[in-house]
């Protein structure tokens, strides 16, 4: 009968060997000694709450780390059974989590998919991860044109000028990054409208200034596009799992299919360039063949493929 073990000084050892079995292969996991090292004794004991080991026969045989689970969702940064236990995992290990749902994003493969039918979980979105070598990137003259058509497109001036409080003759693009103190609320209403025709749960201002917060966060890496001094489409890069990774990118529904959308990823891949950030990575949806389009484009490459889990 296989059970879950708390983490704590005895077994840590064991814990750092599976971890390193695990980060052996490719893996979309997050890195628990990656935070954990940087942590103070007292965070360091906070954390090992979160991660319970598999016991088997007296083994240790895998283990999952899991966010404090003060929601009724809790996210799993990591989970890992030894590939030859996977057949004796079953539903019953969690019943200590039947309370909650645990969501977990993991590598489309064989070994993993079963663990998770294993456990309970069921696929529920399958996405694609992109990446770019930052050097790979030459679409500068091609850029120069599509912004040169944005700037002397007389519709979208026309619309422009309908939601400014002034009104101009020329078009002006801009990029800012985001004021932390003062564009919470922008930043919120911004993605909202990008994303809500997505299945994807509306924020709110407490999730942007949550966001502010996390160690992933770069703030100069998080960028407002503007026209006019109107913002039209927002992205950023982060820190996460080991790359740096493009996320909340998108534009204002209005203002699709102009664009607009290769002139931020210009500007975001331009920034990395400036931060000696080698390669770029995305995740995109794999049904959303606009998306797909977009970053092929600009030279993104598939990765590999990920889903969803849920149970």
């Amino acid at each position: 009968m296989v059970s879950l073990v708390r983490l704590s000084s005895s077994n840590l050892d064991e814990f750092k060997k599976l971890y390193e079995e695990n980060f052996k292969r490719e893996t979309y996991d997050k890195d628990f000694f990656e935070y954990y090292t940087n942590q103070s004794f007292i965070p360091k004991m906070f954390s090992k709450k979160f991660v319970k080991l598999f016991m088997y026969n007296g083994e240790f045989i895998g283990y999952i780390w899991y966010e404090l689970p003060i929601d009724i969702q809790v996210k799993v940064f990591s989970l890992y059974v030894e590939d030859k236990y996977i057949d004796i995992i079953n539903n019953n290990i969690f019943k200590k989590f039947n309370e909650k749902s645990l969501v977990y994003e993991s590598i489309e493969n064989s070994s993993s998919n079963k663990l998770l039918n294993n456990l309970g979980f069921k696929k529920a979105r399958p996405s694609l991860i992109m990446s770019l070598k930052v050097d790979d990137y030459k679409k500068g003259d091609e850029i120069e044109n599509i912004k040169f058509n944005v700037q002397h497109n007389s519709n979208l001036l026309n619309l422009l000028n309908r939601y400014s409080e002034q009104k101009n003759n020329i078009i002006s693009v801009s990029f800012q990054k985001v004021d932390i103190k003062n564009e919470a609320l922008l930043r919120c209403e911004i993605q909202n409208n990008v994303f809500r025709n997505i299945d994807r749960v509306p924020i709110e201002v407490e999730d942007i200034e949550n966001d502010f917060k996390q160690e992933y966060y770069i703030e100069d890496l998080a960028i407002f596009m503007k026209l006019n001094n109107i913002v039209v489409a927002y992205g950023q890069i982060i820190y996460i799992r080991k790359m740096y990774t493009i996320v909340n990118f998108g534009v204002v529904d209005i203002f699709r299919g102009m664009g607009i959308g290769k002139l931020l990823l210009d500007n975001l891949i331009s920034k990395a360039r400036e931060k000696n950030i080698d390669e770029l990575a995305l995740g995109v949806d794999k049904n959303n063949i606009n998306a797909i389009s977009l970053y092929k484009w600009i030279g993104f490459k598939h990765r590999y493929d990920i889903a969803r889990w849920e149970r």
